[in-house]
């Protein structure tokens, strides 16, 4: 092939033209890419909103649809999904269609499908001790309450107990509203607060933490550190960027640990403060395993956002001092560490 490529064979009248592409340009060879072979690069990003809306189109008009199926509506809970990603959600409308012996794939198949993409098809088959259950049930309903008083972009659409394949004992759903490349500080610290929130939702009503907060706890410090390092978004650092910031220990660049402390502190004082509402929530999840719609929009309408959240989102107040002396569970299961109760 690359013989061909470097022209050897000169006759006008059997011109070689050569097309590939790969998910992974950064391993690709130099001599692939030096001038004569691989020289032009089209870069395909990610689709927006029309895009996903015309690729839904493309291969919905290979299936039986419904009547209601709209692709605009899946276009927009779909955003950041590539071109194979809907062909796949698609494929997977059909699959749910035949299992439910329809004729036709209808809008709760699109939903399903895009859904089991993002968090993982359920496992009803596993089974949760009911201790546990009750845990996921606070913990998924933290992150429900915080991203709905917090901005961030996303809209909470589904609240869950049902176990995933992919290990996740519940979730939250949060899809974004739009098509956005930028962030503001304030969404940024509402992101922290929420990813959070789980792990403060156990300390407020169960009195201890658990090991189900662990995938929070890396997103959330991945942000913190973008913030600080990237961002430059900390008071003790200053409008500069550290390339990479210092990892955890000696060294930390400082404001990341500050940032995380007083996130989780502002969730559990906002989860204090809507403890009869949280409960509420607990105790219907628990009966049903799901909430979304009317049912999930009804509470977290009436979820109370305090002041000292306000403040701490502006970035006019660094936190709240709450007591930080609750141990955590020693219950803690190490094998529990490779799944987190859920994820936001």
């Amino acid at each position: 092939l690359l013989t061909e490529m470097d022209g050897f064979d000169t006759d006008p009248t059997l011109p070689v033209v050569v097309l590939a592409a790969t998910n992974r340009p950064e391993v690709l060879d130099d001599a692939l890419l030096r001038p004569g072979r691989f020289d032009r690069t089209v870069s395909v990003p990610v689709p927006d909103r029309a895009g996903r809306e015309a690729i839904l189109q493309l291969y919905l008009d290979r299936v039986e649809c419904a009547e209601s199926v709209c692709p605009t509506v899946t276009a927009g809970a779909t955003v950041g999904f590539t071109g194979a990603e809907l062909a796949n959600v698609v494929n997977e409308a059909t699959l749910l269609a035949a299992r439910r012996k329809l004729a036709a794939i209808g809008p709760d198949e699109l939903a399903d499908a895009a859904e089991k993409l993002v968090a993982g098809a359920p496992r009803k088959s596993r089974r949760v001790l009911k201790e546990e259950l009750r845990i996921v049930a606070v913990h998924e309903c933290g992150h429900a309450l915080l991203g709905a008083l917090c901005p961030s972009g996303n809209v909470v659409k589904k609240v869950s107990v049902v176990p995933r394949v992919n290990g996740a004992l519940g979730y939250t759903l949060r899809t974004p509203e739009e098509d956005r490349a930028l962030a503001r500080e304030d969404e940024m610290r509402g992101m922290l607060a929420t990813l959070l929130a789980g792990q403060a939702a156990e300390r407020v009503v169960l009195g201890a933490a658990t090991s189900g907060a662990s995938d929070d706890l890396q997103k959330a410090t991945a942000l913190a550190e973008n913030m600080v390092g990237v961002y430059g978004l900390a008071d003790g650092v200053g409008p500069r960027a550290i390339f990479p910031p210092a990892p955890t220990g000696q060294g930390r660049t400082p404001g990341i640990s500050s940032l995380l402390w007083n996130a989780r502190s502002i969730a559990e004082l906002t989860i204090r403060e809507n403890r009869t509402l949280l409960g509420e929530m607990v105790e219907d999840l628990l009966q049903q395993e799901t909430l979304q719609g009317e049912a999930l929009s009804t509470y977290l309408a009436n979820a109370h956002q305090p002041s000292e959240l306000v403040q701490w989102l502006d970035g006019k107040s660094q936190g709240v001092k709450i007591d930080t002396t609750t141990e955590y569970s020693s219950r803690a299961r190490p094998d529990l560490l490779e799944s987190g109760n859920g994820s936001v």
